[in-house]
């Protein structure tokens, strides 16, 4: 049954066309999968892959275990199986698997034959199988894929803070074609090849190189024809070349010409053309081979006095990054999931797209064509170059896949080749000149960039530091300042201060960001405290930094959507958290400003994305809270519960505005006054009751985060901030103060609330990471009765021992320590009771894994509940606490 329906599609395909010279046929269904290394490769017919695991592509195997608790994740070998049929009609045909990406490296296998093998997981590539298929029969094949992490030493990527999914993570296809073809074995691209060279007054100059293969047992008298036709299907140039085509020709031939009267690709009108490229019989006129692909008109160049010049015209790129992975999919994504991250780029405003940190799947390149967003796209060669021949050539072989397969996507106008090579040592110069030397010999028509990160620019001093700035024609610079050191207040200066390393270049902001939470909500946001308004306010003046100057090219926000890393230590573990979208694509508060920055479309929004339900602890029905209004338009006119309270002025796109929410639900609307649009947000507030009869805590309970200053939102579940009670007799604290740890870009500040370990056996991270040491005593006064105390702990000291340190570690300036910690050890008394005899978290739970402990106790005569945290060794701490009442 399994080949039945590829059966029909193949059917299908050869009906299409008369002269059947090119078919396309998905790939996709049906496959067998096996993780691990086997004994006996599952290559023959009769193997027993009965217990393998059904699977549809694209697939990868590192979907679940790259966001589990455990750190690591599997890399190694995978199998994957697949049998088909192909018809006897094909027997003189040149059939081809076409793979999109299988990473990281791959073998192929026929009927028990080896086909061949692929390095590099994000670039298309075709192997040829007609010699040996078994045609009108059943045909077996089996692909072993490898993610090994030895790789690294002989091909990109090294390293990176992304994971290295392994798996067929892209669509396969069963390409058909006549043995006379555009030669798709030229580096896996179309073999056809439109370079703009000229354009004036809509007059283009071009070039077109074309590559094709003979393969039949005859010499063979051809016309190869190449058209351009405009979106009506109307023919605006054309040309044709006679050939007498030998038997075993892998030849090429180009031509140089020019076009009237064209429309320009550009990032307002993104026009684009069709170049139809046909091989055909002189005798019969039958076509023989045909492919048809999207090209545009357009010309990029770079000046220090004019910046990036498209079209003869300056522009400032301003977009975003964007790392292939979708929620709990891992890299393998669907061709529609590609499409509409572009689709949301570009509701963003923007025009520029980096694509990271390697080649992504061809519908990425097709959307940002016809969307009209220009882009930078770059091989894997991240953190490290290492020594030898063997990298240096696959990655010369990498950057050409790249090229040649996005040859003629104008939206293309920057090639990569590094990003954020720790060191500036000699491999790495001389990688960066090949990959440059590469770049403007295939393709002179277009930019080049690396990007360097800014806290390693140390690493860069001297001859080969000056060397290294002085090879592409953009140096972007990786920038943090205010996340993994400094402030953000300082970006100007910084940026002035980073074009000094490269005089003679122009930089670009290839990254920066900061990370957010969408559960953390902040009224005093702080840095590494992510929350969603402390994103925002990193923004603001990267946004703003060095506009007028042409030398400072372009803004890259890292990143357009959060993405799964094994051993990610951020507020969700495993998740690096800098998107203006979540994995699952839900926007957050940053999305809605960037867009009200950049986009030309009128828009409004009100932020407090995670606020649908706010709890407040108050003596009355009313709580005051901060809102930030952002749009593009001059003023805002504000209702709350359809009564209008304001009109307000927008100042850099913003405006800050007091609402007293009243108990129940909030409808908060914000209506642009110039362009009649409008944003509405609902909240509602929750009131938890404190006045001279202590605190009422609702039915369903009351959670306390001890050990940080902002709210955690948690499904239906909302956490208080301890600080919410900071003013409040019936609430009170004694001992120990509010963990801060320091981060490795700021050795000397405490800069986060917390630690940014990840925690096991729980996903409420923020609570855990968060805790208040030392602590002594907790008093409450509550409304009389009988309550349960859950209490939260999270031991959150790992044992380190002195051990080398790792290149990126050195990169960052680190040094050799030693950190022990000791026991600590604790009695918990309620009310004088004891209730817990001695308590050691690490010793019971183990480190950084959840511990919750239930007790059940009654208030004294006057409502009050006195806890005590008796330290017998170290220190006492707590994370949260949740009071549930339970009648009297």
């Amino acid at each position: 049954m399994r080949t039945l329906f590829l059966n029909i599609l193949l059917t299908l395909a050869l009906a299409v066309s008369a002269f059947a010279q090119q078919e396309k046929v998905n790939f996709n269904a049906d496959w067998l999968f096996h993780k691990g290394s086997l004994k006996d490769a599952p290559l023959k017919h009769d193997f027993d892959d009965s217990k393998w695991e059904k699977v549809h592509l694209p697939h990868t195997y590192n979907d679940q275990d790259i966001i589990d608790d455990p750190i690591g994740y599997y890399r190694g070998e995978a199998w994957y199986r697949k049998k088909f049929e192909v018809p006897t009609d094909w027997r003189h045909k040149k059939v081809s698997l076409n793979f999109e990406g299988v990473a990281i490296k791959c073998e192929i296998y026929v009927n028990d034959h080896y086909v061949g093998e692929h390095l590099g997981g994000y670039t298309s590539f075709y192997k040829d199988i007609e010699g040996l298929l078994n045609f009108g029969e059943e045909n077996q094949l089996a692909i072993k894929t490898d993610n090994s992490e030895n790789l690294q030493f002989t091909a990109p990527p090294v390293g990176g803070d992304f994971s290295m999914f392994g798996g067929i993570h892209r669509n396969v296809f069963l390409v058909t074609k006549n043995k006379l073809y555009f030669d798709h074995n030229f580096y896996g691209a179309s073999g056809v090849f439109f370079q703009n060279t000229g354009l004036k007054n809509n007059k283009a100059q071009f070039k077109i190189s074309t590559h094709y293969r003979q393969e039949l047992p005859f010499d063979r008298q051809v016309l190869f024809r190449h058209q351009i036709l405009d979106k009506n299907q109307k023919v605006i140039w054309k040309t044709s070349v006679d050939k007498l085509t030998h038997s075993g020709d892998i030849s090429h031939w180009e031509i140089d010409s020019k076009a009237n009267n064209i429309q320009t690709w550009s990032v307002e009108k993104p026009n684009l053309y069709t170049l139809k490229s046909q091989i055909i019989d002189a005798k019969d006129n039958k076509v023989i081979d045909e492919i048809e692909q999207k090209i545009g008109f357009r010309t990029v160049s770079i000046s220090q006095q004019k910046g990036v010049l498209l079209n003869d015209e300056p522009i400032k790129l301003q977009g975003v990054a964007r790392h292939q992975q979708y929620h709990h999919q891992g890299s393998a994504l669907t061709d529609d999931q590609h499409q509409k991250d572009m689709l949301i780029a570009k509701d963003l405003g923007s025009n520029f797209v980096r694509i990271s940190h390697y080649p992504h799947s061809p519908e990425i390149y097709k959307a940002c064509d016809s969307l009209g967003m220009v882009s930078w796209s770059e091989i894997p060669c991240v953190n490290w170059v290492p020594f030898g021949q063997p990298f240096l050539d696959n990655s010369r072989t990498m950057m050409r896949e790249m090229i040649y397969q996005n040859y003629n996507h104008p939206s293309v106008i920057i090639w990569g080749y590094h990003n954020e090579i720790w060191q500036a040592h000699e491999e790495a110069v001389l990688h960066a000149k090949a990959m440059e030397q590469i770049s403007k010999q295939t393709d002179p028509s277009r930019l080049t960039a690396m990007a360097f990160q800014g806290t390693f620019l140390k690493n860069y001093k001297g001859k080969l530091g000056e060397e290294i700035f002085n090879v592409s024609d953009i140096n972007g610079f990786n920038v943090y300042q205010g996340w993994y050191q400094d402030t953000y207040k300082t970006i100007d200066a910084y940026m002035d201060s980073l074009k000094s390393y490269s005089p003679n270049k122009c930089i670009m902001l290839s990254e920066f960001g900061a990370g957010a939470d969408p559960r953390i909500w902040s009224a005093k946001p702080s840095i590494h405290d992510f929350s969603n308004r402390y994103q925002v306010d990193f923004l603001k003046p990267y946004l703003a930094t060095h506009q007028e100057s042409p030398w400072m090219v372009g803004y890259s926000i890292w990143i357009l959507n959060d993405f799964e890393r094994d051993s990610r230590k951020d507020a969700v573990p495993n998740v690096n958290n800098k998107g203006l979208i979540s994995t699952d694509r839900q926007p957050k508060d940053a999305y809605y400003f960037v867009q009200a920055n950049w986009s030309k479309k009128p828009m409004v929004y009100i932020e407090g994305a995670p606020m649908d339900t706010v709890v407040a602890v108050t003596e009355g029905n009313t709580f005051t809270v901060k809102l930030h209004v952002y749009g593009n338009g001059d003023k805002v006119k504000l209702r709350h519960n359809k009564e209008s309270i304001s009109e307000l002025v927008l100042k850099q796109r913003e405006v800050e505005f007091d609402i007293d929410l009243q108990k129940g639900w909030n409808k908060i609307e914000a209506i642009d006054v110039q362009n009649n649009c409008g944003y509405e947000r609902k909240i509602f507030l929750k009131t938890v009751k404190s006045n001279t009869q202590g605190i009422e805590i609702p039915t369903e309970g009351l959670a306390i985060n001890i050990g940080q200053t902002d709210r955690y939102f948690k499904g239906n579940e909302r956490w208080l901030p301890a600080s919410a009670f900071a003013d409040d007799h019936n609430f009170e604290i004694l001992g120990g103060e509010i963990y801060h740890q320091a981060y490795k870009g700021n050795p000397a500040l405490r800069v986060r609330e917390g630690i940014f370990d990840n925690i096991f056996n729980s996903d409420d991270d923020p609570m855990y990471q968060t805790f208040r040491w030392g602590v002594e005593a907790l008093n409450m006064k509550l409304k009389t009765g009988k309550y349960k105390l859950t209490f939260y702990w999270a031991y959150p000291f790992k044992d380190q021992k002195n051990r080398p340190l790792s290149q990126a570690e050195i990169a960052w300036g680190e040094q050799d320590g030693k950190v022990a910690t000791s026991e600590d050890i604790f009695n918990l008394r309620i009310n004088g009771s004891l209730e817990i005899s001695k308590l050691n978290i690490k010793k019971e739970a183990g480190v950084l894994k959840a511990l919750e402990k239930e007790v059940i106790c009654q208030t004294d005569k006057n409502g009050y509940i006195g806890i005590q945290f008796e330290a017998v060794h170290g220190q006492a701490f707590l994370n949260g606490i949740k009071i549930t009442p339970m009648g009297k």
